[in-house]
Order: structure tokens, then sequence, then C-alpha cells
């Protein structure tokens, strides 16, 4: 193997491993998840005063 098989194949990976994680954070199942996020983080800026 040279330098061009290793380069393939560590731009496969990344590419997979960009596309689980894309597939992971927009799943429909995390909407929710991440709408309480947002919240807490209003929640928590109500409760400080607002932004500076």
């Amino acid at each position: 193997m040279n330098l061009i098989d290793y380069h393939i194949g560590l731009t496969v990976l990344f590419v997979v491993a960009f596309f689980t994680m894309l597939a992971w954070v927009f799943w429909p199942s995390r909407r929710q998840h991440y709408r309480d996020i947002a919240r807490q983080v209003i929640r928590d800026d109500e409760r400080d005063g607002g932004a500076p």
C-alpha cells in the first residue's frame, strides 16, 4: 500500500463518520432533546437578566 491508498481510506472513513454524526444529530427522535436544550438556554438568560 502506498500513501494514496491511505489517503483514500482516511477520506472514506471521515466522510462516513461525518454523515453518521449528521444523521445522529438530525434524527427525528432527538428533536425534543434539542428543544429542551434551547429552552434551557432561554430560561437561563431570562433568569440572569438578559444578554449583556
